[in-house]
């Protein structure tokens, strides 16, 4: 990471924390609807409110095998 031609702690550290800043980055931008850098439980609930609708293609409340795209039927995901 430092450019020194060797890996060592500090390089897997400094790897480690650009992987947590763009996950936390990727995270608020996904779930922090009102961009206060705090996600609360309703933004998070609304988020996964509006997954489960849009899986849920016929709208009865149930993700089951017909709501799944076609590759993924069969493979035992809902169990």
């Amino acid at each position: 990471k430092n450019g020194d031609g060797a890996v060592d702690a500090k390089d897997f550290e400094a790897a480690a924390a650009e992987r947590v800043d763009f996950a936390t980055k990727r995270f608020l931008k996904r779930f922090d609807a009102n961009g206060d850098g705090k996600v609360s439980r309703d933004e998070f609930e609304r988020f996964a409110k509006e997954r489960f609708a849009m899986l849920d293609l016929d709208d009865d409340g149930r993700i089951t095998e017909a709501d799944l795209p076609p590759r993924m039927r069969g493979m035992g995901i809902l169990k």
